[in-house]
């Protein structure tokens, strides 16, 4: 039901200790007695030091985002982090395609590359990834003059072909119906930071 999630840019923009992080986070949920599935995860991250830092400290999921390479590239990152994760217990998640931001705090550039469903089936073959990041028209951050446009299409055509749980990311500022619709078709997890930031 909860996923609380750190991203490498966050680590290293705000001075966070990661293993302080997981500590705390370990301590809270003994204190508050949390009797619900939760997980601590390490979102989009480039750095394999970081992702084995993460698995050590106890993170239970991390997110290999390789997206900027090519499609081979990418993959053969993906397998690299998942033969390594999966030999510790820790599940993974990927990205393929480019999902656009408007506050570059989780990426760099604001670029926009849309899933493409039969190099996603490929891709998850390939990689064994147990949850893959999708573009499928939302971005990072806070939408202002651009709005959010779900390629609903695409979405359900990459579910279909993956059977691979499906990330959304950017859902600060999507309208609650738009969200549920993307459930519907194959969404297991959907990112909320910009909202937790502005809160």
């Amino acid at each position: 039901p909860l996923i609380v999630q750190i991203s490498e840019k966050e680590i290293y923009r705000h001075k966070v200790d990661i293993r302080a992080f997981a500590e705390e986070f370990y301590r809270v949920c003994r204190e508050l007695a949390v009797d619900i599935p939760i997980t601590l995860h390490l979102d989009h991250t480039k750095d394999f030091e970081v992702i084995r830092q993460a698995v050590a400290c106890g993170f239970t999921s991390v997110m290999i985002d390789a997206s900027e390479w090519d499609f081979e590239e990418n993959a053969a990152r993906t397998k690299r982090v998942v033969e390594f994760a999966h030999s510790h217990g820790v599940s993974v998640e990927a990205e393929l395609g480019k999902i656009g931001t408007t506050d570059f705090v989780e990426t760099d550039k604001d670029e926009e590359q849309y899933t493409v469903p039969q190099e996603a089936e490929q891709f998850c073959m390939q990689t064994g990834v147990d949850a893959l990041a999708v573009s499928v028209g939302t971005a990072h951050g806070v939408y202002t003059v651009r709005q959010p446009k779900i390629a609903y299409d695409r979405l359900e055509a990459i579910n279909r072909l993956t059977g691979t749980p499906l990330v959304l990311h950017g859902g600060s500022g999507i309208p609650d119906e738009m969200i549920r619709k993307t459930i519907e078709l194959g969404i297991c997890k959907v990112n909320f930071a910009t909202e937790l930031r502005a809160a």
